[in-house]
């Protein structure tokens, strides 16, 4: 809702914007470099919730990168740097990969330079196309039914989900699920409410 979004991101959101960056730097790390890198949050169908979103994610990403530009090249003291530290926690709570946070480093500013926030729905100027990016498109996309309804992700690997549905066919439809995703099936994450995972 409106009141809730004034509130700022909920701390699972912020997980989620996390376990992105780092599954893109990780993807880079393998040689991804060019490919798309999509982030999925479908938390409302009401436009203005998701316009709203959007500039709360945006202030939250670039809160992230200005710390680790100013923080990265000084590998002695970005350990000690707190959102390094929060990545770091992120990267151990979800990630069960043969490289090490050592590695997620290696490119994370490059990697979280590069994605931008897109909020697609009717009363946004905003487009998702793929083929304007021939170096690939790094987005963390915000909506609600044009992403239930069939809107092709590209290299979806991390989705936020927070709808309210009991219908079994009704979640599948409005989730995104991950198949085999070659060279990042280990990297794919889905965060939602447990109630939904229930359902």
């Amino acid at each position: 809702s409106d009141s809730e979004i004034k509130k700022g991101l909920a701390p699972s959101l912020k997980e989620a914007i996390r376990a992105f960056i780092i599954s893109n730097s990780l993807r880079d790390f393998r040689g991804d470099k060019r490919e798309h890198k999509t982030m999925m949050i479908n938390i409302s169908h009401f436009a203005f919730c998701q316009n709203s979103l959007s500039i709360l994610v945006d202030d939250y990403l670039k809160e992230i990168k200005n710390s680790i530009e100013n923080i990265i090249g000084d590998k002695k003291n970005r350990l000690n740097n707190s959102s390094i530290q929060k990545l770091e926690k992120t990267f151990k709570a979800n990630f069960d990969v043969k490289e090490s946070f050592e590695d997620v480093l290696e490119n994370i500013w490059a990697s979280a330079t590069k994605i931008k926030v897109l909020a697609i729905n009717t009363k946004s100027q905003q487009v998702l196309d793929y083929d304007m990016y021939p170096d690939g498109l790094s987005t963390i996309v915000i909506g609600g039914l044009k992403l239930s309804r069939g809107l092709t992700l590209s290299g979806l690997s991390v989705s936020y989900f927070a709808r309210s549905s009991k219908a079994y066919d009704v979640l599948m439809q409005m989730c995104r699920w991950f198949g085999y995703r070659e060279n990042y099936d280990d990297l794919c994450k889905v965060f939602m409410p447990s109630q939904s995972l229930e359902w």
